[in-house]
This record gives C-alpha cells, sequence and structure tokens, in this order.
C-alpha cells in the first residue's frame, strides 16, 4: 500500500509540475492585448491548448481508466476557465509576472478542488490492477486451471520439438 501510495503521489508531482510550469503566454499576442485590454480569440484558444497540454501526460497514462479520466476532463475544464478569467483582464504592468501568478493560482485550486478525489480513484485503480494481476499469477501457475494446463502443454510440446 505504501508503495503505490508513493507512485500515486510521484504522478501527481508531476503533473503539477506540468501545470505549474504551463507557459500561459505562449501564443498570445502581446502588442494586441497591450492595445485593447483583451485578448483576442486566437490567444484565447491558445491558452485553451497550453492547459490540454498541461493534462496530456497524465490522460496518456489513465487513457483506459474512465474514473479518473472523467476527474481530469473536469479539472481540465475548470482550470481552462480559471486561466480564462485570469487572463481575460486588462493588460499587467507584467504580464508574464501575472501569467505566473495565475499558474499557481490555478495549481492551488486544482489540488483544493481534486487532489484528494485523484488520490482516491488512482489507489482505487492500482487496487483493481494488483487484484488481477495476482489472480492472473495464480492462473497461470496453478494446474487445476485450464490456461496453466495450456501453457503447460506449449511449453512441452515447443521444448520436445527444441529436442528432435
Amino acid at each position: 500500500m505504501q508503495r503505490r501510495l508513493g507512485e500515486v503521489y510521484d504522478r501527481l508531482n508531476a503533473f503539477e509540475e506540468n501545470l505549474f510550469t504551463m507557459d500561459l503566454t505562449r501564443g498570445v499576442c502581446l502588442e494586441y492585448w497591450e492595445e485593447t485590454d483583451e485578448l483576442d480569440t486566437r490567444s484565447l484558444e491558445n491558452i485553451e491548448t497550453t492547459v490540454n497540454d498541461a493534462f496530456d501526460d497524465i490522460r496518456l497514462v489513465y487513457r483506459c481508466v474512465p474514473e479518473v479520466l472523467e476527474i481530469l476532463d473536469e479539472s481540465c475544464l475548470v482550470a481552462q476557465n480559471i486561466v480564462w478569467a485570469g487572463m481575460n483582464v486588462p493588460y499587467p504592468r507584467d504580464p508574464y509576472y501575472h501569467a505566473e501568478r495565475l499558474a499557481t493560482n490555478v495549481l492551488r485550486a486544482w489540488l483544493d478542488i481534486y487532489m484528494e478525489k485523484m488520490v482516491d480513484k488512482m489507489l482505487e485503480v492500482g487496487n483493481r490492477i494488483e487484484f488481477l494481476q495476482r489472480n492472473w499469477r495464480e492462473c497461470i501457475s496453478n494446474p487445476s486451471y485450464q490456461a496453466c494446463r495450456r501453457r503447460l502443454d506449449f511449453e512441452f510440446y515447443r521444448d520436445q520439438a527444441d529436442f528432435m
């Protein structure tokens, strides 16, 4: 259990690093923002893409686990809305510092809202995987199961062919 909890927190720490270090000014037209005190549509789309990119690695790991993906998708949408609300403001004195502080705020909000849910679901998935692995190991190593008998027959005939 302790090892599994450590693995969960390692994955989440890597995700948090992606979320914290996302470059919210990537693809933002700073000149337009400074001139009009609002972001253009393309800049907002780039911000949405940046947030999606921060979620890509952890989504890939849990792509086959609907319970975790559901939480990730919901939290990604919330993060995008937080970033949109934080960036769609009059041009700040220092847009890079503004974006850095906003990324910090997004991370804090994500931790407050979703961290506990993610840990619980990730641990639950880990438990199910270990249960399946344990049962599969039993099935392929105990001759009372047909899967083991097939494996033994296959290995016997394969090895017998090697001796001839």
